[in-house]
């Protein structure tokens, strides 16, 4: 069984303020997961990785996170917030700190990656249902329904979005691009770590009756027609879509971007999740349980771009009118949906596209 506790004796300015604590944590622990993605041409360039270890480097990021975002959620219920978020936060500065010590050692370059993953997946769970629980009585007496959800989503897209543009611009104009890029991430961090150790904990063992962590894991409502016939299906193309925007997207078109191609790959991450944030108050009128139309704006780009036989443009003449289009592929159909997957577990667990 959970409770939520009370204030712990904090004044009530500080409690209506504790959301954006965890919210500031979120958007550093996002800068951070997704901060590499810009540099992907930057390691092809001055270290000489292949293709495949790049994606490779990219995709070992979804190992450490998968695991985490299914664990997340359960393990804060068991043992509280605090002690899920508080260790992971920290773990995000120290891949950080793995990858910049790793410049020129790629299995440092894993490790990095794979932490940042884990750290990620566990902040993005647990963090999600911190700040929820802390945007209603008693903690905040006057935000809406949805206001924690979009609270979430809105610190980790922007999180998302801002840290491969800055690690971007950094690593196509500045010195020491694989190391000196990582250095926002810390600066961030040490801003926003030290409020966390404020938050007031949400959620502790009523009787000592707590479920274990295994039958938490089982989240009957994932069984709900709708979960599987509109959220199970679509996910993976919405984020795979986001992700093929900033991972794949720049290095097809590098021989057009020669000389910014890093700055290019940082600023489509940044259109592609900056989307994500401006859209939110379109998706909160969009999504309806009685309905699909979230998808509506979806569909036609997502069939004329990415279904065609003939697969992604070639000739310079399509890339020039297809590839701005592509970073808005995702990001509305990402915030109509983020709040309406939510509903099926106590702890939401946001789905998250690779960093």
């Amino acid at each position: 069984m959970i409770e939520i506790t009370g204030n712990g004796g904090q004044n009530g300015a500080d409690i209506r303020r504790s959301w954006l604590a965890v919210a500031a944590v979120m958007f550093g622990v996002g800068w951070g997961a997704n901060q590499f993605a810009s540099l992907l041409i930057a390691y092809h360039q001055n270290r000489g990785l292949t293709i495949s270890v790049n994606e490779a480097l990219f995709g070992i990021y979804a190992l450490g996170l998968v695991p985490a975002l299914l664990l997340g959620g359960p393990a804060s219920d068991r043992w509280g917030r605090r002690r899920v978020v508080r260790p992971a936060a920290v773990m995000s500065v120290v891949a950080t700190l793995v990858l910049m010590v790793g410049a020129h050692s790629t299995p440092l370059l894993f490790l990095g990656r794979f932490l940042a993953g884990t750290a990620s997946g566990w902040v993005l769970a647990a963090g999600t249902a911190w700040v929820k629980e802390l945007s209603v009585p008693p903690y905040d007496l006057t935000a809406g329904e949805q206001s924690g959800a979009r609270r979430a989503a809105i610190a980790l897209s922007a999180g998302f979005g801002l840290g491969p543009l800055v690690a971007g611009l950094i690593a196509e104009w500045g010195p020491l691009p694989l190391v000196v890029s990582y250095v926002p991430h810390l600066a961030v961090m040490a801003l926003v770590l030290p409020g966390l150790w404020r938050v007031p904990e949400t959620v502790h063992d009523a009787a000592g009756l707590s479920p274990s962590l295994a039958a938490r894991m089982r989240v009957p409502a994932a069984g709900h027609p709708r979960f599987l016939s509109i959220v199970t299906p679509l996910a993976p193309w919405v984020f795979g879509s986001a992700s093929v925007s900033f991972a794949v997207l720049p290095s097809i078109v590098s021989e057009r971007t020669r000389g910014f191609g890093i700055a290019f790959a940082g600023l489509i991450a940044v259109l592609t999740l900056g989307v994500g944030v401006l859209v939110q108050p379109v998706a909160r009128r969009l999504d309806r349980l009685d309905s699909s139309r979230g998808l509506w704006p979806e569909s036609p780009w997502w069939r004329s771009d990415c279904s065609s036989p003939r697969g992604p443009p070639t000739s310079p003449t399509r890339w020039r009118w297809w590839w701005p289009r592509a970073p808005f592929w995702a990001p509305d159909t990402v915030s109509a949906w983020w709040p309406a997957s939510w509903r099926y577990s106590e702890s939401p667990v946001p789905m998250s596209w690779p960093g």
